[in-house]
């Protein structure tokens, strides 16, 4: 049974850090089962591995004194924001046994967000040589996974409903010259936007389709 996490309220980085770790540990050692984390951040600014300080263009000082956390970690790109609003998921799932290249992960994680993101009327598509998902040159969803012996964890992003300005105090993802949007902001005031809750239980739908999840059992906290 495949096992889908989906919290109510915005949830600490660094406590939902943790309990990937955790799962990832068990899975690698046959211990636990593949799952999916989804859920909103509180604010957060995380530094990827490829962060560079220059990135980030507010002082620490002044993003504790605008409500945001800052935290490095171990997830492939550059700088990102979370909060609430925005749809994160933190797959946790075995490559190896699931005969899938790391590249092949990647291009399923974005065919499912713009799958998720075509049943809102909304055309989206990746970018050659840049990560994430983009609306024409606007990224609406933001990618950087870990893989840890054939284990992945970290994962990605989608803006759904939440206010982008802390993008404007960061280079997002590094990318200077293209902008930073979301799926209200797309759908402006001709459809309605679905609520982050929503938006989850129809991606549920979509990546058990191309994750190939013949049942899970969903568990919301």
């Amino acid at each position: 049974m495949f096992e889908v996490f989906l919290y109510r309220s915005p949830q600490d980085y660094d406590f939902i850090y943790y309990q990937q770790k955790e799962r990832r540990e068990k899975l690698q050692y046959g211990l636990g089962r593949e799952c999916l984390y989804l859920l909103e951040h509180t604010p957060v600014y995380t530094a990827g591995r490829r962060f560079q300080q220059k990135h980030l263009l507010i002082s620490p000082e002044i993003c504790k004194q605008r409500g945001i956390h800052f935290t490095y970690t171990d997830r492939g790109g550059d700088i990102t924001y979370h909060g609430p609003g925005q749809l994160v998921g933190y797959p946790i799932l075995n490559l190896a046994t699931r005969e899938m290249t790391v590249h092949q992960y990647i291009r399923n994680l974005e065919l499912t967000i713009i799958d998720t993101l075509t049943c809102y009327r909304i055309h989206a598509q990746p970018i050659k040589t840049l990560t994430g998902v983009w609306v024409q040159d606007r990224k609406i969803s933001a990618i950087g996974i870990g893989v840890k012996d054939s284990i992945t964890w970290h994962g990605f992003s989608i803006n759904i409903d939440l206010d982008l300005t802390p993008f404007e105090w960061i280079v997002p993802c590094g990318i200077s010259d293209k902008k930073v949007t979301s799926l209200k902001n797309e759908l402006q005031e001709k459809f309605f936007c679905p609520t982050v809750k929503e938006f989850a239980q129809t991606f549920i739908s979509v990546f058990s389709k191309h994750f190939s999840v013949p049942e899970l059992s969903l568990v919301e906290i």
